[in-house]
Formats: structure tokens, sequence, C-alpha cells
């Protein structure tokens, strides 16, 4: 089952990919200098660009849900690296921008490093159950993570209000994927219907989707997508070794190892937010006209419209 696991979270880093670049154009025309206002989400609901993204956000969800059902949350979280390299590939090639040695280190590093955790605590990983306990103990750390690092972001602008907001999103989708475990495990079991389990994911989707939109706003899609697809899998990894014992294992130096790549792979977003330069006018773009190229082959009009 782990290789149709992997496969599946595969396609799922893929739409992931596209997803981010979707929102991102829709979202670069409705948000302002104070961020994404409730009035630019309504805006939004007339993008079909924005729109496009959220269907394919939902289909690589879907995948991904599947994903966890077939294999332990330690080898399916962090093949979500993927979308980071190709989000960044499809910035490159979208926004005409030239990344410089360090930029492309830092991407490389945080794939290498995100890639390296998963093998290390995979070596020893095995499926647990999700017990209630651990739920609402995972359940309270989220929460102040997430307060947080929200209110962190709300107080600062630029890069700091970009990663803030993305962490938090990354954190919040790591805490759905514990509850989605338990779900599977539940239904699997033949438990009755598990309504806390469900009610817990569609507030953790809520609000992590409510903090990627502003993430968005606030900063490049490649920065949003590499720091919720590292930090996503360290959080959802962290609660499956210390709250659900799925590595309990693992020798010391693997687990030392393992935290060192942790380490590689978050400095490398936040380097790549620092180094990554601003975007040149792609080929097909009026100045003071009424249209900009936000995906190959697509151009979004003032007006919301594309073709």
């Amino acid at each position: 089952m782990i290789p149709l696991a992997i496969t599946l979270a595969v396609l799922g880093a893929c739409c992931n990919a596209v997803s981010a670049r979707l929102q991102h154009g829709g979202l670069s025309e409705c948000a302002d200098e104070r961020g994404l206002r409730l009035a630019a989400l309504l805006r939004l609901a007339r993008q079909p660009i924005w729109l496009a993204g959220i269907a394919i956000a939902a289909a690589g969800a879907g995948l991904h849900a599947t994903a966890l059902g077939l294999a332990p949350l330690s080898v399916v979280q962090p093949v979500g690296i993927l979308a980071f390299a190709l989000t960044t590939v499809m910035s490159v090639r979208i926004e005409n921008i030239r990344l410089d040695r360090v930029a492309i280190g830092a991407v490389v590093a945080s794939t290498v490093g995100t890639i390296a955790f998963v093998l290390l605590a995979a070596t020893e990983a095995k499926a647990t159950v999700v017990a209630a306990d651990v739920e609402l103990r995972a359940t309270v750390l989220v929460v102040g993570v997430v307060g947080g690092l929200a209110a962190i972001a709300a107080l600062n602008t630029g890069a700091t209000r970009c990663l803030a907001f993305a962490t938090a999103s990354g954190v919040s989708f790591g805490y759905v994927s514990l509850l989605m475990r338990a779900t599977l495990q539940q239904l699997a079991n033949g438990g009755v219907f598990p309504l806390p389990e469900v009610t817990g994911i569609a507030v953790g989707i809520l609000v992590g989707g409510w903090l990627v939109q502003h993430a968005y706003a606030s900063g490049p899609p490649e920065v949003v997508i590499g720091c919720m697809t590292v930090i996503d899998p360290l959080v959802a990894v962290g609660l499956g070794v210390v709250l659900l014992g799925e590595a309990t294992d693992t020798p010391p130096i693997v687990a030392a190892a393992a935290l060192l790549c942790a380490v590689v792979a978050a400095a490398g977003v936040v380097v790549l937010t620092l180094r990554r330069p601003a975007p040149t006018p792609p080929a097909n773009t009026v100045v003071d006209g009424d249209r900009q190229l936000v995906a190959p082959g697509m151009t979004q009009h003032y007006d919301g419209s594309t073709k």
C-alpha cells in the first residue's frame, strides 16, 4: 500500500503547485497594501482563475487524504515538498524572474532536506491508533501556535507577514492530517461516525484556507507553497512522533539527523523569501492596458474574465 500512497501524494503535490499559481493570480488583482479584505473576497467569487485554483486544490486534498489512509503520516506528508519545486519553476517561467545561485540553492536545500527527513523519519515508522486524548492535546497545542502566528502576521508586512500566515496555515493543515487519519481509522474499524473529528477537519481546513489566502496576497506563491509544504509535514510528523509514538524505535542518531534535515528545509524557505527578485512584466503584458499573464496560455483582464 505504501507505493500507492506515495503515488497519490505525488499527484496531490502536482495539484497543489498548479493551484498555488492560479490562486495567486486571482488574489493579485484583489488584494491591496492593507491585505485581503472582505470586499476582495467577494470579488474573488467572480474570478474564474481563482475558482479553478480552489477546485484543483480540493482535488489535491482528496488525493492526499486517500494516501493518508494507506500509509503512516511520516511517510505521506513530506511528499508534498514536490509542490515547492514545481511552483518555483512555474514562477520563473510565468513571471520572467531569474533566481541567483543562493535562491536556487535554497530551493534545493528545502527539497532535499524534506526528502531526507521523510526517509529518516520513515526508517522505523509504524502506524498507530489516534486516541481521543491525543486529539485533545494536539488541538490545544495547534490553536495556541496558529493564534500566535496569526497575531504576528497581522502586526507585520512584507516577508514577515507572508511567512507567518503561510506557517500558520501549514500548522493548521498538519493538524488536519492527524484528524484525517483518526477519521479513516474509525471508519475502517466500523465504529460510529466520527463527528468530532470531521468537525475538526472542517474547521482546520477553513482556518488554514483563510490563512493561506492572506499569505498568497502578501507574497509570492512559491514562498507560500514552500513554507506550507515544509511546515505541514514537520507538524504532522511531529505530532505522529511525539503524540502517536510512530517513531518509538528510532535510534537517537537517526532522530538527530532528521531534526537537522528539518532545520535545513525550513531555512531554505526563509532564504528564498529574502533572495527572490521582483518579477518583470511578462511578454504579453500590456503596460497601462487591461490584461496580464497569470498562467501559461491564460490572460486575466481587470474585469476578472480570462481567455
